[in-house]
């Protein structure tokens, strides 16, 4: 937790802030940190995380989108493919979400000479 002037600002509110994440896909992104040398179905994802598919499938488009989490094709025997997610290393998320915070600081410090 950080003290920010008068209000206290805990670190997960500022990455669930900065990439613009929900509950679920903050909840999805934490579980994919800690178990980053695996990769997961969204069907595991769900099961794991006791929530919907649908749920999963928007957090994983999300997290991907934002390149917090990594993608893999699985192409199937019978025909079509299988996607597996894992989470990219936390050095490299860490070094996302500061970029995050230095965008953000830019644009305060950008409003704040105007003002």
């Amino acid at each position: 937790m950080m003290d920010f002037a008068c209000k206290k600002i805990e670190i997960k509110q500022v990455v669930k802030c900065g990439f613009g994440l929900s509950k679920a896909d903050f909840r999805l992104m934490e579980f994919m940190l800690n178990n980053d040398e695996k990769y997961f179905t969204t069907h595991e994802l769900s099961k794991k995380l006791g929530l919907n598919l649908s749920t999963i499938q928007r957090s994983v488009k999300k997290l991907h989108e934002k390149a917090v989490i990594e993608r893999k094709q699985i192409n199937l025997a019978g025909g079509g493919y299988l996607f597996t997610y894992k989470s990219k290393d936390k050095i490299e998320v860490r070094k996302l979400v500061i970029s995050v915070v230095r965008n953000w600081t830019k644009k305060v410090e950008e409003e704040i000479n105007r003002w």
